[in-house]
């Protein structure tokens, strides 16, 4: 073996891409010692050659150098396994018939199972996006023509899966629930098939029986809110023919409860979980919030239970010293989309004024982002 200097290398590759770019013929036949591994483009690569007789080279015409097709072959190879492990894990879209089926079972079109179906289709349009991005891959490895029958975005989605990344394509899709860029592949396929799991609990229970709801699992989770809160008008309307109607606002309770242990919804109202606080930290046995640890993240709340009162009866607002020491914090979908508020909650520390909170910036969002 022997080491091809620089001088040779630098002369080699020249040489190579000026016999790449010749028309192929069938006289055409030339000595050339063995191929440096050099790209068509970049810097040329350290090697070594055998010091046997150079091979022939016919008919080569327009050709990659041989570290090209190595290094393209093995991008193939890689990507076709990740499509391979990644297809069988994204969930199938429910059918129309299915879905109608299922809502005749759990009360017909009622406002909420009108607002079920248009989340259903937004979270139906993701998952098909994400598969016929994956197909149009796999038939072009399948086939041999990686780079000739895909487009630019599916070329995109391509690169972006072969180095482990979020193709920018399922972001967009995703809407407000689109995770940050450097999120790994594999949490987002978790969370599509986190989020189908919870949509097919609400389809099989219907509003009367499911005991929480995950607001990250959708789109528009300001939505499911405010079908709470015309529920609380349209009640108090029926009891009150006097035509004055107060201003309802949402009334937020933190409980010590797992969502996995709920069985049951509230008498009423609705539990919801999923909810991320940042700026400060929650203590779970004394249900207070407290001071967070240096570089700590954000932190999970357990299940909330709200409810809706009209503004001069809502609980917290009775008491003036909860009500000094009550925050109302935020709740938008993420901190990487619009800050626009999706509700607030109440969250409050005995003896400790809410404007401390408001000081820290303190803030929650739907999504751990």
């Amino acid at each position: 073996m022997k080491t091809i200097l620089g001088d040779d290398m630098y002369i080699f590759t020249r040489l190579n891409k000026v016999y790449d770019a010749m028309p192929a013929t069938v006289s055409h036949s030339n000595k050339l010692f063995p191929r440096p591994p050099s790209p068509f483009d970049g810097p040329a690569m350290a090697s070594t050659a055998p010091a046997i007789t150079p091979p022939h080279v016919l008919q080569q015409g327009m050709f990659a150098t041989a570290s090209y097709a190595n290094l393209r072959m093995r991008k193939e190879i890689e990507l076709a396994e990740i499509i391979y492990y990644t297809v069988p894990k994204i969930p199938k879209a429910y059918s129309r018939e299915y879905i109608n089926d299922r809502l005749k079972k759990i009360g017909g079109m009622t406002p909420f199972n009108l607002w079920l179906v248009k989340e259903l289709e937004a979270f139906f349009s993701l998952i098909n996006t994400v598969k016929s991005s994956l197909q149009s891959i796999k038939h072009a490895i399948d086939v041999n023509s990686l780079g000739d029958t895909l487009n630019s975005e599916q070329l995109s989605v391509a690169d972006d899966l072969y180095y482990q990344r979020i193709p920018e394509l399922w972001r967009r899709s995703s809407g407000t629930a689109a995770p940050p860029p450097l999120q790994s592949l594999t949490t987002f396929i978790n969370d599509i098939t986190a989020r189908a799991t919870h949509f097919e609990r609400i389809l099989v229970l219907g509003r009367e029986k499911n005991p929480a709801y995950w607001l990250g699992c959708f789109t528009n989770p300001q939505g499911l809110l405010t079908l709470l809160k015309q529920e609380y008008i349209k009640h108090s309307i029926a009891n009150d023919r006097s035509g004055n109607l107060e201003n309802f606002v949402y009334q937020t309770e933190i409980t010590n409860r797992d969502k996995d242990h709920l069985r049951d919804p509230p008498a009423e109202g609705m539990f919801v979980h999923g909810i991320y606080i940042w700026g400060a930290s929650w203590e779970k046995t004394t249900g207070e919030l407290i001071d967070a640890p240096p570089r700590h993240g954000c932190t999970a709340l357990p299940v909330i239970h709200v409810t809706c009162w009209p503004l001069s009866e809502k609980p917290s607002m009775q008491d003036p010293v909860k009500v000094n020491e009550t925050y109302q914090c935020p709740v938008f979908p993420s901190r990487l989309t619009a800050r626009e508020p999706i509700f607030e909650i109440d969250l409050r520390h005995d003896s400790i004024p809410a404007t401390r909170w408001a000081l820290r910036g303190l803030s929650a969002t739907v999504r751990p982002f």
